[in-house]
């Protein structure tokens, strides 16, 4: 079980690592752990049979890009039958080199457990998980070329691929919602990912969130200018289990959401003639950013966002989304019914705004598509696979 293998590379103890590999292989099953407590199977991300394998085409072609592949993007309990030594070689090699975060590795171990005081036994050793480490959005350290290789397929090294700087048009969903497609440039989108790493890995950095009934949601959160608990769906101005102090929302940020705004107001304009756009379409100033990264196994159900002040709810003060790294498949409507909510594909360098009577629509989340995102903001910001999608609002 690959939990069971990350906790031994934070051990950094060889022949616990080999132990436990043969473990994986030979021992262990998904219905039957002998090594862990039960409830730290709960919620895990599970790969097929050799599912990894059948990551490159042909199966097994680039068996270290796989491994790569897989645990970056959320996996956290790996079905390794036979080749079990490669893969424990090559996870450590990854993590070595810092292909693969340790952030990542303790995401794994402690992914979806019920208890923050969790605490998992491996060969008489503990490991206490009580303690959260910031996620990393981001690759870092040294970068092999043949996983760079393989996450830009058909490009040669130092090639540059062509970025759409042009941004078309918006667009009004309905009245008070407007989609800016491509809307953030390119090195907006770059920029934004570098600022969110380097806040997200600090203090009141990104983290999983969970409800007060211990389940989690699927996704890492970082909130900025206040911090939302999702156990008490109040805002504050510390994170309540570590005490944190939220960093505050970067002046650029502030600006592009301002930018957006009026971008929107005057689509709206167009659409309704006669009306008043701060009736349909309210501007804000923002002091409040709840950046979530979904990784490509994310969602987020149908909600409201409706835990901001009366004020600014009664005066339906608009929302404004922004999108980069893998396109989403996001839902909206009038109820909280998932058949009955249409859909638009919010790609990389869109902003959604909604606000005046569309600013209680329940939306969510129910895919992320993998390798979606544009392949020069890879390249250029190190963004791991999956969505970056920042929300702003006024409390």
């Amino acid at each position: 079980m690959l939990s069971l293998l990350l906790s031994c590379l934070l051990h950094r103890d060889p022949k616990l690592v080999r132990r436990i590999g043969s473990a994986t292989a030979l021992e262990i099953r998904a219905t039957g752990i002998q090594y862990a407590f039960a409830p730290c199977i709960a919620g895990f991300v599970i790969s097929d049979w050799e599912g990894i394998d059948r990551i490159t085409s042909p199966p097994h072609a680039n068996y270290t890009y796989s491994i790569y592949a897989a645990i970056n993007a959320g996996i956290d309990m790996v079905m390794v039958p036979f080749n079990y030594t490669e893969f424990i070689d090559g996870l450590t090699s990854l993590v070595k080199s810092n292909d693969i975060p340790m952030s990542r590795i303790d995401d794994a171990i402690m992914a979806d457990h019920n208890s923050e005081e969790f605490i998992m036994s491996v060969g008489g050793q503990k490991l206490d998980s009580s303690v959260k480490k910031p996620y990393d959005i981001c690759f870092h350290g040294r970068r092999n070329h043949a996983l760079i290789a393989a996450t830009l397929p058909g490009e040669s090294k130092g090639s540059r691929i062509e970025i759409q700087e042009e941004w078309t048009k918006g667009s009004v969903l309905r009245p008070g919602m407007v989609l800016l497609k491509n809307f953030i440039c390119h090195d907006e989108q770059v920029e934004i990912v570098k600022v969110c790493r380097e806040l997200g890995l600090g203090l009141g950095g990104f983290y999983q969130p969970g409800y007060a009934n211990g389940a989690k949601l699927r996704l890492k959160m970082m909130c900025l200018g206040m911090d939302w608990d999702p156990q008490t769906y109040k805002y504050g101005n510390k994170r309540v289990f570590d005490g944190s102090t939220p960093p505050s929302i970067p002046n650029h940020f502030s600006k592009l959401v301002t930018r957006a705004i009026q971008e929107a107001q005057s689509l709206t304009k167009e659409e309704y003639r006669e009306c008043n756009v701060e009736d349909v379409l309210p501007s804000m100033t923002p002091d409040i950013c709840i950046a979530n990264f979904y990784t490509n196994n994310g969602k987020l159900g149908l909600h409201q966002d409706r835990d901001e002040s009366r004020e600014s709810l009664q005066k339906g003060l608009s929302v404004v989304s922004f999108s980069i790294g893998d396109s989403a498949n996001f839902l909206y409507g009038d109820e909280r019914n998932v058949k009955e909510a249409k859909s638009v594909i919010l790609e990389s360098g869109d902003v959604l705004i909604f606000g005046g009577e569309s600013r209680h629509v329940f939306h969510g989340v129910s895919s992320v598509l993998p390798n979606s995102a544009p392949k020069q903001l890879l390249r250029d910001s190190y963004l791991s696979p999956g969505r970056l999608n920042l929300t702003f609002r006024q409390y």
